[in-house]
């Protein structure tokens, strides 16, 4: 994984980047961090469809947006998000998402494979992730087995989101609680 220079760098200038160790990033996600899988088939032009939604992603109090952009430097990829939310006693958010395939599979993964979550709730959660995502390295996601395969990992383990339709009460949708 390519880290972005100034991560490294000992320019007074990138002081505040060089205070976002791979500790600090962990610990942020052990505490802030989810990763969530939604497999769905969709119907598109009368062809079922199917997808697998991975997203990696971390959500602070909007004072925090900061910290956000910094761990995205790191990363070198995902995006921004504000949520404003009008309840009573919840404060407004920032979201740091990433959700191709392709910045997971060669950024996300590799920097949690070489600095492991501390929470083992957090690490198996990661452990599975990491494992749907190997199937959709593969391809294996786009066969009906493989597909069901991955289901089977988002039900068993319910920390993870399935929002395919089901008509049975036992496979309603599972959402993992932030």
């Amino acid at each position: 994984m390519k880290i972005d220079k100034s991560y490294n760098s000992s320019s007074a200038d990138n002081q505040q980047e060089r205070l976002l160790s791979a500790n600090y990033i962990v610990g942020i996600v052990d505490g802030e961090g989810y990763f969530s899988v939604s497999p769905r088939i969709r119907k598109v032009k009368n062809k079922e469809v199917i997808e697998i939604d991975c997203v990696f992603g971390i959500d602070l109090n909007e004072k925090d947006k900061e910290i956000l952009e910094r761990i995205r430097r790191v990363f070198i990829c995902g995006r921004l998000y504000y949520r404003k939310d009008a309840r009573t006693n919840f404060c407004n958010l920032w979201s740091y998402r990433v959700r191709t395939h392709k910045d997971l599979i060669e950024r996300i993964l590799p920097f949690f494979t070489k600095h492991p979550l501390q929470l083992p709730s957090k690490r198996i959660s990661y452990n599975h992730f990491q494992r749907v995502l190997k199937l959709v390295e593969s391809g294996q996601h786009r066969t009906m087995e493989g597909f069901m395969q991955i289901k089977r990992i988002v039900k068993r383990n319910r920390i993870l989101r399935d929002y395919t339709p089901s008509s049975s009460k036992e496979d309603e949708d599972i959402v993992h609680a932030l």
